[in-house]
């Protein structure tokens, strides 16, 4: 019997993912990345359970283990510095740091050895229900199974017709990792909370740092490059060292706005959207890369339970398993709000506020429901 074949576009975490899960169940599988090179722009990033399940699957958790480093704690702190709440990152909400740049590399390696063939130069412009793909000089693949895993700005999604909303918001991070951990000796992240900044602060390996920080687009001093480590230190006094750290960095940092991105659907006869292309969201909650694996784990189950019928499938699969990047995508958005849309005058009821969220446990078993992803932790 001839293997079924899979054509995959994008060679970020959703499609290597994706590409390695399918192939350790017999498909045959080509991934179309746009750049001359697997790469991943980026600094630092957060796994959490989920994610890490689907990398137990895959046989690559070792490798993670050997690139990042465990997150004990997570902690918010308001602009002094002082620790407004605090808890222990164990079983479900399990956490682990390391370089984007890091994971990148272990999910090619997993993809490869799984047997994808990994065509790189080729971006492909469409996509069409009946399983083909187009790539910018013309040339036609066609498939079993289309899955659009090309991020924000998905040409998939597009040609497809799936897109709802894609939106550009006014939040914008920048991003370092440097080397060191003086500024966060201990296996903690921290998310510091003043006015309508925040700073992230994290290990990202054993001996080097991630932070994060985030403005709204309109904050001039926030957003300048080189960093105004005067006006940030302002807003949080007690990072004053780390922000000349970073002013000293060489190199131009990562600067972006958040996305989100909304789909009427995340199928069309045997394609699909996955990843950010269905669901990008602000990453508040830690769930990009962790959404994007668990979807993938769940697609290539539902697949393999479905008798050759791919579009069931893909029906099925979306049925049972958009919720939970449908309620993370929303708390995302929310606490994303919280920076920037709340009010100055008053700033003194947004600490209660989060407090409250901390530790209602209704609100806690939505912000944290992909945490505990059910096939991804099955």
């Amino acid at each position: 019997m001839t293997a079924p074949h899979a054509e995959i576009v994008g060679g970020g975490i959703a499609g290597l993912g994706l590409g390695a899960l399918l192939a350790q169940r017999g498909w045959s599988v080509r991934l179309h990345e746009r750049g001359t090179e697997v790469r991943e722009v980026g600094a630092g990033i957060y796994l959490r359970n989920n994610p890490l399940s689907v990398l137990e699957h895959l046989g690559l958790f070792d490798a993670v283990v050997e690139a990042g480093i465990e997150i004990e704690f997570e902690r918010r702190c308001d602009r002094r510095g002082r620790t407004r709440h605090e808890e222990r990152t164990v079983e479900s909400k399990r956490m682990w740091a390391l370089k984007r740049e890091s994971l990148i590399r272990i999910l090619e390696t997993g993809a490869r050895d799984a047997g994808v063939e990994i065509r790189t130069g080729s971006k492909v412009v469409s996509a069409t229900p009946d399983g083909q793909v187009v790539t910018e000089d013309g040339a036609t693949f066609s498939g079993d199974l289309v899955v659009g895993a090309d991020g924000y700005h998905s040409a998939v999604r597009e040609s497809l017709g799936l897109t709802r909303t894609y939106r550009k918001l006014p939040s914008v991070a920048t991003r370092y990792v440097f080397d060191g951990r003086e500024f966060e000796p201990v296996a903690r992240t921290t998310m510091h909370w003043s006015g309508n900044r925040r700073v992230g602060v994290t290990p990202a390996t054993p001996d080097s740092t991630y932070v994060f920080m985030i403005c709204p687009e309109d904050d001039a001093a926030g957003v300048a490059h080189p960093i105004d480590a005067q006006s940030w230190s302002a807003s949080f006094p007690a990072l004053a060292a780390m922000f000349e750290r970073i002013a000293s960095l060489p190199g131009e940092p990562l600067q972006h706005n958040y996305m989100v991105v909304q789909a009427k659907r995340w199928h069309s006869g045997v394609a699909a959207i996955l990843g950010d292309a269905a669901h990008g969201l602000p990453p508040l909650l830690g769930q990009g890369a962790g959404l994007a694996l668990s979807n993938a784990f769940a697609l290539a189950r539902t697949l393999e339970e479905s008798d050759g019928d791919v579009p069931a499938a893909l029906a099925r699969w979306e049925r049972e398993y958009r919720h939970y990047a449908d309620v993370t995508q929303k708390w995302s958005c929310r606490l994303d709000t919280l920076t920037w849309r709340w009010p100055k005058p008053l700033l003194f009821a947004r600490e209660p506020a989060l407090h409250a969220i901390s530790n209602a446990p209704w609100w806690q078993r939505e912000i944290h429901l992909a945490d505990s992803f059910p096939i991804a932790t099955g």
